[in-house]
C-alpha cells in the first residue's frame, strides 16, 4: 500500500451542481489544514458563485453551453484532463 505524501497535498474537487454546500465544506476544511484546494466547476455548477478563498476554475465549453460568462477562468477539455493528474487527490461531486 503506498504511504501518504508528506505535507500539504493538491486537492481537485470537480463539483457538478449549483449550491452544493457538502462540497464547498469540505474544500474549506481541507484549505483550512493547508492543503492546495482548487474547485472546477463543470455542468450547471458554471453558473455559481461559490465564496471560496483558493482558486476556482471553470469548464469552458459548460461555460458556453450556459449562456458563455463567468467571472473565472475557463479551462479547455485538454487542461481538465491535465490538471485531474497534476492533482494528488481528485474528489468528484
Amino acid at each position: 500500500m503506498p504511504s501518504e505524501p508528506a505535507g500539504p497535498l493538491t486537492i481537485l474537487h470537480v463539483v457538478r451542481r449549483v449550491g452544493d454546500g457538502e462540497a464547498l465544506a469540505v474544500a474549506r476544511a481541507q484549505r483550512a489544514a493547508g492543503h492546495q484546494v482548487t474547485l472546477l466547476l463543470l455542468q450547471d455548477a458554471v453558473l455559481d458563485r461559490p465564496d471560496f478563498s483558493g482558486p476556482v476554475l471553470t469548464g469552458a465549453e459548460d461555460v458556453q453551453a450556459r449562456g458563455g460568462r463567468s467571472t473565472y477562468p475557463g479551462l479547455s477539455y485538454e487542461a481538465i484532463v491535465r490538471l485531474v493528474f497534476e492533482s494528488q487527490r481528485v474528489v468528484s461531486w
